[in-house]
This record gives C-alpha cells, structure tokens and sequence, in this order.
C-alpha cells in the first residue's frame, strides 16, 4: 500500500519534542524523521531517534552552560544537524528538540530557523562550487562525465590511497555491518559510506572487496526495514555501477522483474523515486552513449507514465537534466539512442500536457536550461548542431520569459513555475545582438528580471537578483553597457530597496564577485560593487542583512580589510550566522581569524553547530591542527551530541589523520574509557565514507545546485522531516 494510506503508529512515536523546522539541504541529523504518513524514516533520512532521545535526558545540562556563556541563544536538545551534502548542509536544523530560546523568538532576533524565502536557502544549494575552489587543486566540477571518453579519475584529492581505502576503511566497514547490522541507523549509515567509495580499480587487488561491496548492496535492497531498503537504492546510485542500472529501472518502472529486485519486500510510490534518482545517478556516471541512452530512455517512460506523481516525475525531471545525450547527428543510429533534441521535446511535452504536478513542473525550466547548455565533450559542434543548439536556447528563453512576464501571465503562473523559470534565465540568457530589435528574446528577458528583481515576491525577486548577476557576469564583454546597468540595479536594490530584498542584492553581488576573477572591470573601483558592499555591512540594521554583506564580501576572495569587522562577529549571536561568517572569512583568506576559530573548536561548551561550521572554515584554511583539535573533543566529549558534532566535523576536514580514531570508535566498545553506543558508530561510518569518498563535491550536490526548493516534493528534500535525497547524509 502506499505510504500516504497508512496511519501513524502511536508506538512508535519519536520522544516529545518541539517540531523540527527543515530547510531543505543534505544532512546527517540523528533526529529521526518521519514519511508522508508521520512513519519514522529512520536511517534513511537522518540516523535515527535514539541519539534524540538520548541527548534530550543529557543535553540539560549543558544547555544551561551554554545559555549561561552565550546569553539567550538557541538552546539545543537534540543531537547536531547533518553537514555532508552541498556544503556543510542546513537541512534539519537539529531535528527534534531544537529550538530557538522563546525571548529571542517573541523579539524575531538570532533565530536558527532560516525562513523558506531567505537568501541562505539559496546559499546552502549552490555553495558547493565556490567551496570546492578552496579544495586541493584536482577537485572535479559537478557535471556529468564526458560520454566517449576515459574514465574519470578520483575528484577527490584528499582522499587516501587505495590501499588504505580498499585495504583498511571497507573491510572495516564491511566487519561493522556483520558484528552490528542488526541496527538500522548502522546499516543505513554504512552502506552509503561503502557506496561513496566507490568500486575498486581493476587489477589493483582489490576486487575481491569491491565484489563484498556490491553484493551487500544487492543484498540490503530486501532488507525487512523500509528505510534501509531505500538506503541501499540510494547507494547503489552513488556507487555508479552500471551494471545495477537494469535493477534500478525496474524498480523506477515498476516491472515484473521489480519484487525480485528488492527479494519481495514492498515497492511503493516513494521507493520508485528514489529509485529514479539512483538511476540518475548511474547515468550520470556513464562514460558510453548506449549506457547513458538506457537511463534516459526508462526515465522518460517513467516521466509519461506518472505525469501527475509530484515525487517520480520530479525525480524522472531532474534526472533527465543531469543525463544530456549527445545530439542526432552525433548519435549512434540506433533507436535506442533518443538524443538530446528528443530529450528536451520530451519535457516541454510534458510540461505542456496540463497534467505534470506543479512540484515536478518546477524543476522543468532548470533540467531544459542544463540540456540546451550540456556541451558534447567527445565532439565539438557541427554548424548544424550550433545552429539548434542556438534555436533552441532563444525558445527557452523566450519560454521562461513568459511567467514572469508583467503582462498578466505572471500572475497565472504558479509562484514555483516562476522561481524555475527565473533560476532558469540567469544560466541561459546570452548578451543581445547590438542590432537586435527591442523584442529580442535576451533583451526582453533580462528587462523582465530586472522588473521581477524590483517588484516580485520576495523569493522569486531575490532569484531574479542572482541571475541578474549571473547574466551579468558572462555578457560583459559583450554588452558591457547592459552588464554594468544590470550590476548598478543590484547595488541600488541593496542600499534602497525593500528590508526583504537587501540580503538577496548583497547575495547576488556576491555571486558576481565568485564568478569573475578578481580585476575583472566590474569588479573596479568605479563600478563601486566593493565599496557599496563594505559601506552597506557598517549600515546593515538586522544579522541576516550584515551576514549576506559579509558572505558577499568573502566571494571577493580577497582580504579587503572587511575581515577586521567580521572577525569579532564570530563570537556574538545566532551559531548558524557566526558559522556563515567563519566561511566567509575562509573565502577571503583572512588567516588571522584561524586562531580565534580554533579556541572555539577547543572550547568545552556545547555548540555542536557552531563546531561544524568553524571546522569546515579551518577545512578550507587547510589548516593542519584542526583534525587534532576534534580529535581530542572525541576522547573529552561527555555527552554522546558532543561526539557527534565532533564526527561530522571531522567529515569535512579531509585530513587522513582522522581515519585512525574514527576507525577506533567504530570498531571498538569504548573510547579513551566511553561507551560506544550505536548511533556513534553509525555516525563514524557515515564520516568514513566522507573522508574517503571518490568525489570531493558532496554526492547529492548535483542534485541541489539551482533546485526549486520551494516547489520540491518529500523525495527530493523534505521541509518538515528531512526525508529527501538532498537530506541524507
């Protein structure tokens, strides 16, 4: 039966708590989460409730010395939120039990919770690209493999050798799945820590390894517990084995081979989509046209079936934009290869149809604008290609231009259509023709975003922001006059526009700035961008404003003494604000703030949050103590959050140190003279396979760069519950 059918069971209720409140990026919270029907998620979705309902008897305490140092700020009674996903994630904001302090609430001040409309919801889907420029040089962009061509080597150059990886960290991974798997949160949190690493290299003698991986894989998808069966569909994904891609298109289709797949346990709607994803996934990986062409094929088929399912379609359209095949006439002549016009035709048609669910027709415009864009590696355009490519984009634009339009189709068009279509725009919108009429397609384009920037909502307006300096960045050369018009209506928006409006405009500069080299001319002193921002963060009367101006100011990548007025701000307020302003601090290389950073991943006071975001900072400084530093939090850590804040840290410090310890905790009863109980191992194999997995991007980036948030369905990231593949860790 379908979840939505089944009732709550009252017995197996998560402790008293107050709700949670999500938003919607990857995460590890070990506050359990709940499906459609209020059913526990368990592994899948978080890492289970016992570390929430442990830490609600023990977290008193040290509520109370961290209201006492910090005056009244959050009071946290449930384990930290997750941090592995695209960027150090804020989906779960702490799961049950956290909540701001009620003084704080009734003033609306150093609130934790980031309403749904916030520019740092934005902030925490597409970081991932500006963070990896801080990784080690190797670091592999988030696209799709290059169909036709080698095989891509490991992106993630901090993680270990292949003897350590295949050697010492799955066999161990391997042995904790046989002497604990009775507990779901380990088995969840285990198998997608062996599928981050990845298969084996062949001939390295490892393959008797990389098969025990793949068939506890196989294995688990029959597993009794709902949760971990989507875990390990999941994961199959991630591993980007091709090979799986016929089990997983029978689950997506839900054929007669589909029970066999999953040994008998139920398949319903939601499995399906995750399924979905994972075939995505898979597809994503592949490196020949037929492989990639069979993923395309069986999502596309899955897309018509189920029109109106909000979960499978949007799976079937997200992943249909993360799979371009190459054009027709590059196409091997095979029926089998759709190609990339079929591809895009296939989704206006469903778009069109007037029976696609607004959730899933919300992320229509993003997957047609990755398509048009994807560039065929293996051969570079024909004439002829160049030239659809080109019909096509100016369709687009002109299709996206149309909902948010003044013209009273922006008012008939649903509000998540519009934030697609805006989102849209800013990646495909080119510098108009100089001799172009005024009804050109560009030009109409970029008016209607300006407008949409002034006058819309403040979702949608805030992303018209970023687009605007998206388009602006890229037809400067071009256009110089229509880049700098676009630039100066930010900076105006900024220093005049609506309260709600001025976070996103110094957002959106931000995004300019992160995405042009330093002394590019609309960066200059006379564009004023530097100085609006530096004179706006004196100004700035609210902590969400001052910290979308600090975050921009990081994006300038450059140590502009704006560091100076930020560094002090790490130690007032909101923990999720200070951890904004560690990150920005870490974009500018202002190195004297590492100091101040590391006493507070030193200090004993509980700040999981804070711990995480300072971690991920020290990270990015490549600085080399950080790793000690949580180290020695693991083996004082009192209280069972305590080691898991420190976990997840260490997740992002890409330092091999870490392995030796985690290794310990995981394997071992006690740790320097602790119980090990097992929501810290999971945990610790949920950091292993960070520290050692194949990509340095986060495996569900891909997923969340540019999404609609505010038009996802559950499967995809989940508000309330964290249930979403952008949510797990």
């Amino acid at each position: 039966p379908h979840r939505a059918l089944r009732p709550d069971d009252p017995s197996d209720a998560p402790p008293a708590a107050p709700a949670a409140d999500p938003t919607g990026c990857p995460t590890g919270s070990p506050a359990r989460t709940r499906g459609r029907a209020g059913r526990p998620r368990g592994a899948l979705g978080a890492l289970g409730a016992r570390g929430a309902s442990l830490a609600l008897s023990l977290a008193f305490a040290t509520a109370a010395l961290q209201t006492a140092a910090h005056g009244a700020q959050e009071i946290l009674l449930g384990p930290p939120r997750g941090s592995f996903g695209p960027g150090p994630g804020d989906a779960v904001r702490g799961g049950p039990g956290d909540r701001t302090d009620p003084a704080n609430q009734a003033r609306g001040v150093d609130r934790i919770f980031v309403d749904d409309a916030s520019w740092q919801r934005w902030w925490t889907f597409n970081r991932e690209p500006y963070l990896l420029r801080l990784r080690p040089p190797g670091a592999v962009p988030i696209e799709p493999a290059p169909l036709g061509g080698a095989a891509q080597a490991a992106g993630n150059p901090s993680r270990p050798p292949d003897d350590v990886v295949y050697g010492d960290v799955a066999p161990a991974l391997l042995d904790l799945l046989d002497k604990h798997g009775r507990d779901n949160d380990v088995r969840g949190a285990t198998l997608m820590a062996l599928a981050k690493l990845g298969p084996p290299p062949s001939g390295a003698g490892h393959d008797e390894v990389g098969g025990r991986i793949t068939e506890v894989l196989r294995e688990a998808l029959g597993d009794r517990n709902e949760s971990v069966r989507e875990a390990a569909i999941v994961a199959l994904g991630i591993h980007g084995d091709v090979r799986e891609a016929e089990a997983l298109a029978a689950l997506v289709r839900e054929s007669d081979d589909a029970r066999d797949v999953l040994r008998g346990a139920s398949l319903d709607r939601r499995t399906r989509a995750f399924a979905a994803f994972a075939l995505a996934d898979v597809g994503f990986a592949a490196r020949r046209t037929v492989e990639r062409a069979f993923v395309v094929r069986h999502l596309t088929d899955a897309l018509e079936d189920e029109l109106e399912d909000s979960n499978i379609a949007t799976a079937c359209v997200v992943g249909l934009g993360l799979n371009p095949l190459p054009y027709p006439d590059k196409a091997p002549r095979s029926a089998e290869v759709p190609g990339r016009t079929r591809m895009i035709e296939a989704l206006i048609t469903a778009d069109d149809s007037g029976d696609l669910d607004p959730l899933a027709r919300a992320q229509v415009p993003i997957a047609l604008a990755r398509l048009v864009l994807a560039p065929d590696i293996e051969v570079p355009d024909s004439a002829a290609v160049a030239k659809l490519r080109e019909e096509q984009r100016r369709q687009l634009v002109a299709r996206f231009t149309a909902p948010i339009s003044p013209r009273g189709a922006r008012d008939r068009a649903p509000f998540q259509l519009r934030e697609g279509a805006a989102q849209a725009l800013g990646l495909i919108v080119v510098a108009p023709d100089p001799d172009a009429k005024e009804d050109d397609v560009d030009r109409l384009a970029l008016a209607a975003l300006m407008r949409l920037a002034e006058a819309g909502q403040e979702r949608e307006a805030g992303l018209a922001m970023v687009s605007l300096a998206r388009i602006a960045s890229r037809i400067h050369g071009a256009a110089p006059e229509l880049a700098v018009a676009a630039v100066e209506h930010l900076v105006e928006l900024m220093a005049v526009g609506d309260p709600s409006a001025r976070p996103w405009a110094a957002l959106a500069l931000g995004v300019l700035a992160g995405d042009l080299p330093q002394d590019h001319a609309l960066l200059a002193p006379d564009v004023g961008v530097e100085a609006a921002l530096q004179k706006r963060f004196e100004e700035a009367p609210t902590p969400d404003e001052r910290s979308a101006i600090g975050m921009a100011l990081g994006l300038l990548g450059r140590n502009n003494g704006a560091a100076e007025a930020i560094r002090p701000l790490l130690d007032e307020g909101d923990f999720h604000i200070r951890g904004l302003y560690a990150t920005s601090l870490a974009l500018m290389d202002a190195r004297s703030a590492i100091e101040p950073m590391r006493e507070i991943a030193a200090s004993g006071v509980y700040r999981p949050y804070l711990l995480r975001d300072i971690a991920t900072a020290l990270m990015l400084f490549r600085d080399p103590y950080v790793a000690d530093l949580l180290v020695a939090k693991l083996g004082v850590a009192r209280f069972m959050p305590e080691r898991l804040a420190a976990l997840q840290a260490l997740a992002w410090t890409s330092d091999q140190r870490a392995i030796g310890p985690i290794l310990e905790i995981m394997q071992k009863g006690r740790y320097r003279g602790r119980n090990i109980d097992q929501t810290t191992r999971a945990f610790a194999a949920a950091a292993l396979g960070s520290l050692c997995a194949r990509q340095a991007a986060p495996w569900n980036a891909k997923f969340a760069l540019d999404v609609t948030w505010n038009g996802a369905p559950p499967c995809l990231t989940d508000r309330r519950d964290g249930g979403g593949v952008l949510d797990l860790f």
